[in-house]
């Protein structure tokens, strides 16, 4: 019951991974979920959310709701990058943070890639600092 009245959740520097992030995207108690933090903090690699985690958050049918994400220090790379700007479930996104990702050259052009997705017409903050 706790979940469900959710609006912000923060689980970084948790082992949390792309698997963890995956339930969480997939379990509807989170659906009311506004903003959700899961930063790295210089976890282990195998502890980091991939580019397989922000597709999960991508193709997720629950957090469709989200206006901030913050993944800063994981390796979601221009794969998880790519996912994320082509997901109809970033429409209500106004903050995103990617920093220390991995990001190469897609995210050369983090910028573009924003200006030219249909679902980030309301991001007011993108990072991509330190990729």
């Amino acid at each position: 019951p706790v979940a469900a009245r959710l609006e912000r959740l923060d689980v970084s520097g948790n082992p949390i991974g792309s698997d963890g992030l995956g339930f969480l995207a997939a379990a509807p108690p989170f659906a009311g979920l506004r903003e959700l933090a899961a930063r790295s903090y210089d976890l282990p690699f195998p502890y980091r959310v991939h580019a397989e985690g922000a597709t999960a958050l991508a193709n997720s049918f629950t957090l469709r709701r989200l206006r901030r994400l913050d993944l800063g220090g994981h390796e979601v790379g221009d794969a998880g990058l790519m996912a994320l700007a082509r997901s109809s479930n970033m429409a209500r996104l106004e903050e995103l943070d990617l920093s220390e990702n991995d990001v190469g050259g897609i995210g050369a052009t983090g910028i573009e890639v924003r200006t030219e997705s249909p679902h980030l017409g309301r991001l007011r903050s993108l990072n991509l600092g330190g990729n």
